[in-house]
């Protein structure tokens, strides 16, 4: 599908979520002038609590809308996602307590702004609904990114499952090779998940489950989803 939407004069526009291999696709697509690196933006600029550069600390503001950095409505918007289970793990791991120069930088200021000090707390407020998370839209939903307020659905043409990358591009490009970037040690860590917190990550991702069919150590064996169909607020 990639390459059909390159061969035919298509723009793909690619809105990194957090952790979830997007470095990897941006790489392998880094010298392509129709592949825009959109960057962690969303639909509307997103208010960030915390400091928005890395090396201002007193510089406040917001993440980019797609337009601030290249959107125009007849390109094709894609998504990484990944297993919820690890991709909160990964989160939690790449963030401000393993990064001291990036405290409350953007998504990576989590643990620095909220006072977290170890994953059960980190997953203990990110399931709280009634806590106001860091970034609003990462807590409504792990494609939260992908949200337009003025529709009410997660708008997107394809999310590609971000552990099946690699198989997903080689189908694309039998031709070239695959190389994955911006992989930590932090990343080869697995957290064994109490049966409560197993209960409440699914009912907190129930509907992202619904349409990845991803579940607790499972990944599903399709690569990508294609289309605008994810309209629940719970995904």
């Amino acid at each position: 599908m990639l390459r059909d939407w390159s061969e035919n004069g298509s723009t793909i526009f690619h809105i990194h979520i957090p952790r979830t291999g997007g470095s990897s696709l941006n790489s392998f697509f880094s010298q392509e002038e129709y592949f825009i690196n959109g960057h962690h933006s969303f639909n509307k600029r997103c208010p960030c609590k915390g400091r928005v550069d890395v090396y201002n600390p007193k510089k406040r503001g917001s993440f980019p809308s797609y337009e601030d950095v290249g959107f125009k409505p007849y390109m094709k918007k894609i998504s990484l996602v990944r297993n919820p289970f690890t991709w909160l793990h990964s989160y939690y791991k790449n963030s401000g307590l393993q990064f001291k120069f990036l405290p409350f930088s953007g998504w990576q200021g989590v643990n620095t702004f909220h006072k977290i000090n170890s994953y059960s707390e980190f997953l203990e407020k990110y399931l709280d609904k009634g806590l106001d998370w860091h970034i609003p839209l990462l807590k409504q939903s792990q494609i939260g990114q992908l949200y337009n307020e003025e529709s009410g659905q997660y708008e997107y043409d394809l999310l590609i499952l971000g552990e099946n990358l690699d198989c997903h591009l080689k189908e694309c490009y039998p031709e070239r090779d695959v190389t994955r970037v911006n992989v930590n040690e932090y990343d080869q860590d697995e957290y064994q998940y109490s049966n409560n917190e197993i209960r409440l990550m699914r009912d907190h991702f129930h509907d992202f489950f619904n349409l990845t069919e991803y579940d607790y150590k499972f990944v599903p064996t399709k690569k990508h989803i294609v289309g605008k169909n994810a309209k629940k607020i719970g995904c």
